[in-house]
């Protein structure tokens, strides 16, 4: 009985290979599933093809579809000069809109560069009249000093004889140029067009001054420097504030003279401009913006000391 049971089986499984050849369909077997009808002809997808189309569904293909502002064309067409007109007003006003927006932002942005500026020329301004105040107080009694040692110096010329004793040096003077710092950044940084015409030529004023006396005040220290290293000379080796001119040559009183003439000069120029730098910065602290009349203020304080 098994021998005839493979026979059986040999010649089943024979028939469906010969139906399978010829493209039949088997009759489903008692106790076996039918194959689905749908997978027939066709091999079956692994996992990941399977992965693979699903991303490929999930990932947009174009540039469009990953646009987010969706831009409508007119919903009817222009057919008439009309409707063209009211296209293009629209539009115009749209840009104008634009423009006018920017424009307000510049001009606010504009407006506080230029109080910011005024602000700080003002505090400038401010300092600048104290310092110049100060160092001219400062300044005045070297000045008397000068020229009572020149007074000196030229009598002992005209006596032909020497001093006798010991003489002191010069006082020490410490004071403070004034400067207008926040010119000279605006200046270099092209914010002057801020200002008004006025402003630009009252404050060009203040600043010429300054410049000047910076000039005066660096001759000045020159020439100090000068007198000094000529009595270091003399210095007394018993009181170093002291110089010891009995054994000078006339022509050491000479050139001692000159010195002092040239230091006293540049010290009474720095001076003079000085008092013409807080005659012109407090006009334009007091809001003064007539150029006459500013370049008239700097005389104001102006004083003769001898």
């Amino acid at each position: 009985m098994a021998h005839d049971h493979d026979s059986i089986s040999q010649a089943a499984d024979a028939e469906a290979v010969r139906m399978a050849d010829a493209g039949e369909i088997p009759a489903p077997q008692e106790g076996v599933p039918a194959p689905e009808l749908a997978d027939m002809g066709r091999p079956r997808e692994t996992e990941a093809e399977q992965s693979e189309e699903t991303t490929a569904a999930n990932t947009p293909q174009t540039l469009e579809d990953t646009t987010v502002l969706d831009v409508h064309s007119p919903h009817e067409g222009i057919h008439n000069w009309r409707q063209y007109l009211l296209h293009m007003s629209t539009i115009v006003l749209g840009l104008l809109i634009a423009i006018g927006l920017e424009q307000s932002v510049e001009a606010i942005h504009r407006a506080h560069e230029r109080a910011d500026l005024r602000e700080s020329l003002g505090r400038d301004t401010d300092q600048a009249i104290a310092n110049a105040q100060s160092s001219e107080q400062a300044e005045i009694p070297s000045i008397h000093w000068l020229a009572a040692r020149q007074l000196l110096v030229r009598d002992l010329l005209r006596a032909h004889r020497p001093i006798s004793g010991s003489l002191p040096r010069a006082p020490h003077v410490t004071s403070t140029m004034p400067t207008d710092p926040a010119w000279g950044a605006a200046k270099s940084s092209g914010l002057l067009s801020l200002l008004s015409q006025e402003e630009i030529e009252v404050y060009s004023q203040l600043d010429l001054l300054l410049n000047q006396a910076a000039l005066e005040f660096t001759q000045g220290v020159d020439a100090s420097k000068k007198r000094g290293e000529f009595e270091f000379k003399f210095i007394d080796p018993k009181n170093n504030g002291m110089i010891d001119l009995s054994a000078v040559t006339p022509a050491d009183l000479e050139q001692y003279r000159n010195l002092l003439l040239d230091e006293d000069l540049a010290w009474d120029q720095y001076r003079i401009l000085l008092e013409y730098i807080r005659g012109t910065g407090m006009a334009i602290r007091d809001g003064e913006r007539d150029p006459a009349k500013v370049h008239a203020a700097q005389y104001r304080f102006y004083q003769r000391i001898r």
